[in-house]
């Protein structure tokens, strides 16, 4: 019996982490780009500069866009979005998160291409996880949004999110509303864990 109390501890412990993100918001930071607040219709930040909150900035640049009276719609929450072909591209952006090895992560992000380009791009936008690229997306017609979610598990306990376009041009996809947030339990989950817990509980009490 005292080994079958000690591993239903280890798989409560095993369990906590994943019930501790459980229902948590979005893991990333300025993931709708309204930070720093721009006064002109797009700002350069090239690689290494620290010119987007919570972001860091790869290979040449990239453009903050902000959408303002007489220009068109930039973005798809707020006013801010970010192409990653900048003045000029290639560009990418990358951040570390905090994860829980062994957790599944929602990932979400939106999709558009700059206003200032008749057409979409084809295979425009890469993303990666933890290194490792999860797809190619092209980015639709300006003034429209695709919105695509991947569901990833985490190996360790910071992971690098990165979004990059190989556009050399001026003018590239746009991204914007991304955010990483851990899948919740399943119920049978919880009601598992409610068990293991009383078990544990009223094996203790009949022991004193």
């Amino acid at each position: 019996m005292k080994k079958l109390v000690s591993r239903l501890f280890v798989l409560i412990i095993c369990l906590t982490p994943a019930l501790a993100n459980a229902g948590l918001g979005s893991l990333i930071s300025n993931g709708d780009f309204e930070y720093p607040v721009i006064d002109n219709y797009y700002l350069t930040v090239k690689a290494g500069q620290p010119g987007l909150t919570g972001w860091s900035v790869g290979e040449t640049s990239i453009d903050i866009v902000r959408t303002i009276p007489g220009h068109p719609n930039w973005s798809h929450t707020g006013y801010q979005a970010v192409d990653l072909a900048g003045t000029s591209g290639p560009g990418s952006i990358y951040q570390n998160i905090a994860t829980t090895p062994g957790t599944t992560y929602k990932l979400t992000f939106s999709v558009s291409s700059n206003a200032d380009q008749a057409n979409g791009f084809s295979d425009s936008l890469q993303v990666y996880w933890a290194g490792t690229r999860l797809g190619t997306y092209s980015s639709p017609l300006p003034g429209t949004w695709d919105t695509y979610t991947i569901y990833v598990t985490a190996t360790a306990a910071s992971t690098e999110l990165k979004f990059y376009t190989p556009i050399s041009t001026n003018q590239g996809p746009l991204l914007d509303s991304v955010s990483v947030s851990a899948v919740p339990l399943p119920p049978a989950a919880w009601l598992l864990m409610s068990g293991l817990i009383g078990f544990v509980a009223v094996r203790r009490r009949f022991r004193k």
